[in-house]
């Protein structure tokens, strides 16, 4: 955050080029109570600290954000229908504007 994106934005300038979108993809997973700040990853946790998470990368100027429900061992793969579940969660997370 504090290199890589003034880097971007200084080489897209010297190659007048324009700076292109950032959009990550976040993996998410939502629990009824918050986690600890030191051992979670972004998009983990409480609705409200999945609203930080998202407000802090609007604050970098994100244009979009990918969620992703994958856990990324598929022995942990829910079904589509609890994925589903778990994206209306995160609609209702970000139902509000930033």
């Amino acid at each position: 955050r504090e290199a890589a994106l003034p880097e971007m934005r200084r080489i897209a300038r010297a190659e007048g080029l324009p700076v292109p979108d950032l959009c990550p993809r976040i993996q998410v997973s939502v629990h009824s109570a918050p986690l600890p700040e030191n051992a979670r990853r972004t998009g983990h946790g409480s609705a409200e600290q999945i609203r930080a998470d998202l407000e802090a990368l609007h604050a970098l100027g994100c244009a979009y954000v990918v969620v992703d429900t994958d856990p990324g061992d598929q022995r942990l793969r829910r079904s589509a229908k609890e994925d589903w579940q778990e994206l209306a969660r995160v609609a209702q997370i970000v139902s509000d504007p930033f």
